[in-house]
């Protein structure tokens, strides 16, 4: 548990400088990787977007690691599986003003979509799914049922 705290305080410190960056400077990072204008112009709010998330990215990928090496994978897995199918793929449909009707199992449904994000909804129901993540984790680390895992 103790290793667990420390490497929660060098992720929050290390993501914290390098997204404070990249927040600050979001130009001089993307120039690594492109100089089109009309790229930038979407790449710059995408980035001050997931920026948000690295932090709990950073912390979740702590976690997911500390219950895996405890030998306690499928609350890993199904967590996984929860945020990004339950929450971040369908909260991208309908943030990003693609989603206007859904057939769920034979059910018509009417979603309404959220105007203007387009793209960007993407990347905010990222970050949505990267903190429901942190949520689910950081209780079942308090908790502690991962600590009295038995590997074999």
């Amino acid at each position: 548990r103790a290793t667990t705290w420390w490497a929660l305080g060098q992720c929050f410190l290390m993501s914290g400088i390098v997204g404070g960056l990249i927040f600050l400077f979001p130009d001089k990072f993307l120039a690594l990787f492109t100089h089109e204008e009309h790229l930038l112009e979407v790449a710059v709010p995408w980035m001050h977007i997931m920026v948000i998330g690295f932090m709990a990215f950073a912390a979740g990928n702590v976690f997911m690691q500390v219950f895996n090496t405890a030998g306690d994978t499928t609350t890993t897995m199904l967590t996984g599986i929860a945020t990004i199918w339950l929450v971040q793929q369908p909260l991208a449909r309908i943030l990003s003003g693609s989603l206007e009707t859904w057939d769920l199992f034979g059910l018509h449904l009417s979603i309404p979509g959220v105007e203007g994000l387009g793209a960007f909804g993407i990347a905010w129901a990222m970050v949505v799914a990267i903190l429901a993540r942190l949520v689910i984790f950081f209780p079942y680390f308090l908790w502690g049922p991962w600590y009295r895992k038995r590997v074999l």
